[in-house]
């Protein structure tokens, strides 16, 4: 009925697609999810979008290996989303190759300075990397865009946190709680991170336990992100993977 509301061919490739992905990351079905997108890339293995939402997905499944793959397939159909390339950067990070992230971080942000999600996490991957002047520099240009994207003062929190900068880091994770209890939407997944770079785990699961009542589309990568790492030996965390599907966190150890 969705699907003939809004005029898509339940047998489309891209449409299907789009269903795998709708069910990875806001039904948290990842049975369904895995089953859309495998009917997706059959329906037509030259439709990029089914290669790139599947790879999406295994990443989030912590499946990386065949993640990668799913994406250099999508690259050599259409290799001019940035998204796509944002998604290499952030699988290779959540495998765990942080310096590789890093150095694919670099090369992104170079073809493309000022977009705010590479910035984000390129910041997040210095700061992980140890590569404090440049996380600091990172951090210092996300709270500049807060008032436009407020989601970058949660990054600048967490690698501010990392740097041992903990005044700035509690300074941004306060502006980022001021902006959210207003009109800005800062998804609850993403507003943990101040907490977890500071270390206030309980703070953090606060968020991710309204992340799953608010149904947070971010909540699968939580599993998968090397930012939430400190989390994933928690018990508590236990109740976060199982609402998302997933029997334990799948990001590497």
């Amino acid at each position: 009925l969705l699907m003939q509301s809004i005029g898509l061919d339940p047998g489309h490739a891209r449409t299907l697609a789009l269903l795998g992905h709708y069910h990875s990351i806001f039904t948290w079905d990842t049975q369904r999810a895995s089953t859309f997108l495998a009917a997706a890339v059959v329906a037509d293995p030259f439709e990029p979008a089914a290669h790139f939402f599947l790879g999406r997905h295994l990443m989030t499944l912590g499946q990386f290996g065949d993640a990668r793959n799913a994406f250099a397939r999508c690259a050599r159909l259409d290799a001019s989303s940035f998204g796509l390339h944002l998604f290499r950067v952030l699988n290779t990070f959540c495998a765990g190759d942080l310096h590789k992230a890093l150095r694919m971080s670099r090369d992104l942000s170079e073809l493309h300075p000022n977009h705010v999600l590479s910035m984000q996490y390129g910041t997040a991957i210095a700061a992980l990397a140890g590569e404090r002047d440049e996380a600091l520099a990172g951090a210092d240009a996300l709270v500049r865009l807060g008032s436009k994207v407020a989601s970058s003062f949660a990054y600048a929190g967490y690698a501010y946190a990392l740097c041992g900068r903990s005044d700035r880091a509690r300074a941004a994770q306060d502006r980022m709680k001021h902006v959210r209890s207003g009109s800005a939407v800062i998804a609850p997944s993403l507003a943990a991170l101040p907490a977890i770079g500071i270390g206030d785990i309980d703070e953090a699961f606060r968020w991710l336990d309204l992340a799953v009542s608010e149904g947070c589309c971010f909540l699968p990568s939580t599993a998968v992100v090397q930012c939430y790492a400190p989390l994933w030996h928690d018990r508590r965390y236990a109740a976060i993977a199982h609402a998302i599907g997933r029997d334990a966190p799948v990001g590497h150890p």
